[in-house]
């Protein structure tokens, strides 16, 4: 492998080497000890050359073996393997090397029969392969099912084959990488079978100190310098969130940071009582994502000048929010709200028609949506807002991505990373507890 890596003009550094020697430890009977190998690394530091290196020795090394390889799209698999072909066609490997570069069936096959070719991570790719070897670069950028679907495509695909391999390579990601996660994971646990290699920045190191990149970065000194790092870190619009997932390839809950974890988790009041029936005090807010996929009910109300969020309910689909409102109107509460701009307004039309005497229900659009997005924020940095500390609030503050609206931004359920609807309805909720008009007061009209 360290061969083949310096055959490509990118030879091993010390990692890659350590990587390649444990990761393909072979029994006594020939089989490899690791059946599923889960490499994490920070940016730059040449996890795609080394699957290269080891992508190509293994189809050179075995006569008929399929290798392959994808990343995070279709088209960045494509790039990746262009650049491979690059290399080849400029090393010594070129006259063994046929390239076949016609849409979908990109592949460089090999003398003995072996191929090295790139698909898209979808499941239906490697219908009717029995690949040996498959490669997922970039894994952090595969959601769930993405991950199930492959996984449930690699897995029968390989069963039968006693040399098999799947590798698993990344960055870290963020709480919507939950596909690579449980793979670390199952590696940080010593899971048999599993060969768990990782490099990143201690949690008792700061990471913007570039005197300590050498300790934990193991391209630096080699392929980089500690000043080439550091110029990334303050590069625009680089967040401290991006910065420590990529360089310093350590989990965190979103590449954005719009709601940073820290800010976030200095709000929480985990065990918080639901709120005390007061109909004028509470408002209850639903949201329904772009999909209809997901939906949530979260309650706010005031305790002196804090504004408080407790998730009421939340899950899948939006059929069952509009019985949940009626349950609600039915136990007191009678002040609602929902986000106009969504699929919530269905929700609301669904709530008039039931006709329940004395129900307020606010709907918040426009200007006043893209505030009270501004407003929330207000009351992250101010600390003027608990929550209850729930990982499902958690999560959707981590998941937001932003969108222009007017001359300021708002939230995109599209654009998000996952579920948004629990912190819309916490915003949007907030939003009406400092800005619903009172009631008028009775007049009394004398002729």
């Amino acid at each position: 492998m360290a061969l083949v890596a310096e055959a490509l003009g990118t030879p091993f550094m010390p990692w890659q080497r350590y990587a390649a020697d444990v990761a393909t430890e072979v029994l006594e009977d020939g089989r490899y000890a690791y059946p599923i190998v889960v490499l994490t690394v920070p940016r730059q530091a040449g996890k795609t050359t080394e699957l290269r290196a080891v992508g190509v020795d293994r189809g050179l090394s075995r006569d008929n073996t399929g290798v392959f390889y994808t990343a995070q799209t279709g088209k960045d698999a494509r790039e990746r393997w262009h650049d491979l072909v690059t290399g080849v066609r400029a090393s010594p490997l070129a006259p063994l090397a046929t390239v076949r570069s016609a849409a979908g069936s990109e592949r460089i096959v090999w003398p003995n029969g072996s191929m090295f070719r790139c698909f898209s991570p979808v499941a239906t790719s490697l219908h009717g392969y029995t690949p040996p070897l498959v490669m997922l670069d970039e894994a952090f950028a595969h959601d769930q099912q993405t991950g199930d679907d492959l996984m449930g495509a690699i897995g029968p695909a390989q069963i039968t084959l006693p040399h098999r391999q799947l590798w698993i390579v990344s960055t870290a990601g963020t709480a919507a990488s939950v596909f690579l996660r449980s793979w670390v994971d199952a590696g940080r646990a010593g899971t048999p079978g599993v060969c768990h290699l990782e490099w990143a920045c201690p949690e008792d190191v700061d990471v913007y100190d570039p005197s300590r990149y050498h300790e934990w970065h193991p391209a630096v000194g080699f392929t980089q310098t500690a000043e080439d790092i550091a110029v990334e870190a303050h590069r625009p619009n680089m967040t401290r969130a991006e910065f420590e997932r990529a360089y310093g390839n350590k989990w965190t809950r979103t590449a954005s940071h719009h709601i940073s974890a820290e800010a976030w988790d200095r709000l929480a009041e985990p065990g918080m009582a639901a709120p005390q029936l007061d109909p004028a005090g509470v408002v209850y807010t639903f949201d329904v994502m772009h999909d209809r996929s997901r939906s949530a009910l979260v309650a706010t109300w005031r305790d002196g000048g804090t504004v408080m969020a407790k998730v009421a309910k939340a899950g899948p689909g939006s059929a069952w929010l509009a019985d949940a409102v009626a349950e609600l109107y039915g136990q007191g509460w009678r002040t609602f709200a929902c986000a106009e701009d969504g699929p919530a307004r269905e929700v609301a039309d669904a709530v008039e028609r039931l006709e329940l005497p004395g129900l307020q229900l606010e709907r918040v659009g426009g200007r006043d949506y893209a505030d009270s997005w501004g407003f929330l924020l207000g009351h992250v940095a101010e600390g003027t807002m608990r929550h209850d500390g729930s990982d499902t609030l958690a999560i959707a503050a981590s998941n937001v991505a932003t969108r222009p609206m007017m001359d300021t931004a708002a939230p995109s359920r599209r654009a998000s990373a996952g579920d948004v609807t629990p912190i819309i309805g916490l915003m949007v909720g907030a939003y009406v507890l400092d800005h619903k008009a009172a009631p008028l007061p009775a007049l009394e009209y004398h002729l």
